[in-house]
């Protein structure tokens, strides 16, 4: 499991309008928009969301199978989360740092600052002897009135990868694509798919709790519709039992 919350996507209607520069097919243009600020069945806030008419499905979906240099409308889309990997997911996080912003809560600035829990590692595992020692090294450091630099690099250095470490993510549908294709079957849980009817597992809603975060990305306005017609479908498409 894994928490995602405050998401927000953006940019639908200039994308759409856009990928008709080229050839100037403005006219032919069938989506409709709806205004709203309000978070849909998920939690996700879409300002202005799309209803995909037959013509611009067409050529979205023409695009997104053309390939990277085709599909520039995939990257005008935006969209911005909140989420809380546990640390060692933040390494492979990173691997996708184009078109990327992530914006961190800081070891430097405030480990340290309080007691740990097991509340903040994954699945409150955490030997009790490391968070003794951890909270012994916060201690230590709280009593220096913050100054001591040499004990809290050996409280950063002892902070185990699991970890639970809040950041705001922002990025484009190209990316978003791209972890989808490459993270769908991980080895690690918090970033697998569940499938395209994965609600009948869904644990946690109200709480912004998802299985993985191949999840999330799933339900993105068009996400699916981009997906299927990506060329990079077809295992994903035998995971889903061939929808």
């Amino acid at each position: 499991m894994i928490t995602v919350e405050n998401v927000e996507v953006y940019g639908f209607r200039h994308a759409l309008r856009n990928m008709r520069n080229p050839k100037e097919s403005w006219h032919l243009s069938d989506t409709q928009f709806v205004q709203s600020f309000e978070p849909n069945s998920y939690g996700f806030v879409v300002p202005v969301m799309p209803e995909l008419g037959p013509e611009d499905s067409r050529l979205i979906c023409s695009l997104e199978r053309g390939g990277s240099e085709h599909r520039k409308v995939v990257r005008t889309i935006h969209v911005q989360l909140d989420v809380v990997p546990w640390r060692g997911m933040w390494q492979e996080l990173d691997t996708y740092k184009v078109a990327t912003v992530r914006d961190s809560c800081s070891t430097m600035h405030k480990l340290g600052h309080r007691d740990l829990v097991e509340d903040d590692f994954v699945d409150a595992d955490v030997d009790s002897w490391m968070l003794d020692r951890l909270n012994e090294l916060a201690r230590t450091y709280r009593e220096s009135g913050f100054k001591d630099k040499e004990v809290l690099m050996k409280l950063k250095h002892r902070l185990p990868e699991g970890y639970l470490q809040r950041a705001g993510f922002d990025f484009n549908y190209e990316t978003g694509l791209n972890i989808f294709f490459q993270r769908w079957n991980h080895s690690v849980p918090e970033w697998r798919w569940s499938g395209p009817n994965f609600e009948r597992d869904w644990l946690d809603v109200k709480h912004s709790r998802w299985r993985g975060f191949c999840d999330v990305l799933w339900r993105l306005p068009l996400f699916d519709v981009l997906a299927r017609a990506d060329q990079r479908w077809g295992e994903a498409q035998e995971h889903a039992g061939g929808v």
